[in-house]
């Protein structure tokens, strides 16, 4: 083989490899949060169930004398059995949710990988809304106050419901972290737009500098923030850009930061 033909080989091999480094690097980012949740939460099933256990070997006892009546009062009211039962369900429910939101992003990858076609649905935008923000309850687990404005008609799309998922979850976590040292709130609004559809998403956060903003869609970039891989504002910018969409981003210090997504009403042709 000729060294030229070499040549081509080795600069196709490159770009194979740095595709499959960038999107591992993707697959890592997005299923972080989500395993974290799951261990979190099996974690408190696991006190509960040792609780629940210690009742039921108190319970289980062949005679039970007057004192151990009191024992057994007393050893419910301070472990609240009645919330863990309760809380058990709420829970596994969670767990269920971001497993499901897990193998999502898994398919998704593996179909951006292999040059699948694209898993298209049609996408009601409030409930799309609401979706996210209850899955990012779950993984942020601090009762952040974040405000849903629905749009005053209903907004239908055509999109990609994992990636468009990952999208916004990845900016709603961006708005966590960045209220996370103060009462700031988080604001959601959905609007109609002509050809399709908004998300805005606002934060009373730390806002970023102007050095950030210059380099906050580059991949890889993180502005300091411990775990993260930098690429959550890059992959969505570029899903945004795919569906013939657009990202917008405003921020300064000590202002907070607006995302807006702005969704077309269908993908574009060949997308």
């Amino acid at each position: 083989m000729e060294t030229k033909e070499l040549g081509e080989l080795d600069e196709v091999r490159v770009a194979k490899l740095a595709w499959l480094g960038l999107h591992a690097a993707g697959l890592i980012h997005e299923l972080n949060n989500p395993l974290h949740a799951i261990l979190a939460n099996l974690q408190v099933l696991d006190e509960y169930r040792e609780a629940i256990v210690g009742f039921i070997n108190l319970v289980g006892k062949s005679r039970v004398e007057p004192e151990d009546n009191e024992i057994l009062k007393r050893f419910r009211s301070e472990h609240d059995l009645e919330y863990m039962l309760t809380d058990v369900g709420k829970l596994l429910e969670s767990c269920k949710m971001v497993s499901h939101r897990a193998l999502e992003t898994i398919q998704t990858m593996r179909r951006i990988s292999t040059g699948e076609e694209t898993l298209l649905k049609q996408v009601d935008l409030d409930e799309f809304v609401a979706s996210g923000i209850t899955f990012i309850k779950e993984l942020d687990n601090r009762n952040r106050i974040i405000e849903h404005k629905r749009a005053f008609e209903t907004i239908e799309l055509i999109l990609d419901r994992g990636r468009a998922d990952q999208v916004l979850c990845n900016v709603l976590l961006n708005a966590c972290q960045a209220v996370r040292n103060n009462d700031g709130k988080i604001k959601v609004t959905v609007e109609k737009r002509v050809g399709g559809g908004a998300v805005v998403v606002e934060d009373g956060g730390i806002g970023m500098t102007s050095e950030v903003l210059e380099r906050v869609f580059e991949p890889f970039f993180s502005s300091g923030k411990a775990g993260g891989t930098g690429l959550g504002l890059y992959l969505a910018k570029r899903f945004m850009q795919d569906i013939g969409g657009h990202l917008e981003l405003c921020s300064s210090p000590g202002k907070g930061t607006t995302v807006t997504l702005i969704f077309p009403e269908q993908l574009v042709e060949g997308k």
